[in-house]
């Protein structure tokens, strides 16, 4: 299970006032639909399988609640932007990462270890507000599974997670609830090669 969640932070693009500058469910409601979503997810799971969860570092501890309910917590994950955001730009440090919570059902090793800070580039698109890169998604994807094995993300976006899956030689299973952001996705999702670099 790898997914990006709305961090339930009521997300607006400061770079695009258009309707798909906004994330469905990233309200208040964020954290119960997480809560469903991991409830929906973890008898699904295979025994042994890892859990990866993007979050925000202010509803980190929440977030960590939510999920330590279904799974057990092994350890935090950075992705370290090379980018900074703007946040507030007089009172507080650039934000330039943002947390992946690691956690297991059952007992499951790592197909190989991956540090804990993984460096990749933003991902600059029109086509959704939070994009996450194919240089982090897809060594999240080889350190937790192996070909042929399925990776599943409730929270499919523009279909990030399932292409790095299905390039990665993997199988790929993604949810999305808004009709614009999953036609995108069925696209990009069509047209990437298997066990390729595109």
């Amino acid at each position: 299970l790898l997914a990006d969640p709305p961090y339930g932070m009521e997300y607006h693009s400061n770079h695009n006032a258009k309707e798909k500058g906004e994330i469905p469910g990233d309200d208040m409601g964020a954290l119960p639909l997480l809560e469903d979503a991991l409830t929906e997810m973890s008898p699904k799971l295979q025994e042994d399988a890892h859990v990866l969860i993007f979050t925000h570092w202010r509803k980190e501890c929440a977030v960590r609640d939510l999920i330590a309910e279904h799974f057990e917590i092994r350890g935090s994950l950075v992705w370290k932007k090379q980018e900074h955001g703007l946040g507030d730009l007089d009172g507080s440090f650039s934000p330039s990462h943002e947390r992946i919570i690691h956690a297991v059902k059952g007992d499951p090793s790592l197909a190989h270890r991956e540090k804990d800070v993984i460096e990749a580039e933003k991902v600059k698109t029109e086509k959704h507000p939070t994009v996450k890169p194919q240089d982090l998604l897809r060594p999240l994807i080889r350190a937790t599974t192996v070909e042929g094995e399925l990776v599943a993300d409730p929270f499919a976006g523009i279909g990030s997670t399932v292409k790095a899956a299905i390039k990665e030689g993997r199988r790929g299973w993604g949810v999305e609830l808004k009709e614009d952001y999953h036609s995108i996705g069925q696209t990009r999702i069509e047209q990437a090669p298997q066990n390729g670099s595109g």
